[in-house]
């Protein structure tokens, strides 16, 4: 396991955020980070 570490803001944004899509952070993050990544390979 890795740990990341976010502002407080970003943390609260991104919870925010997560919940309107019935997500937990590590789930939104993990799609952010699967998304740009994958685009950059392109």
């Amino acid at each position: 396991m890795a740990t990341i570490t976010l502002t407080t803001a970003a943390y609260n944004d991104a919870k925010q955020y997560a919940e309107t899509q019935n997500l937990t952070v590590d789930e939104f993050v993990v799609s952010l980070i699967k998304k740009y990544a994958h685009s950059k390979k392109q």
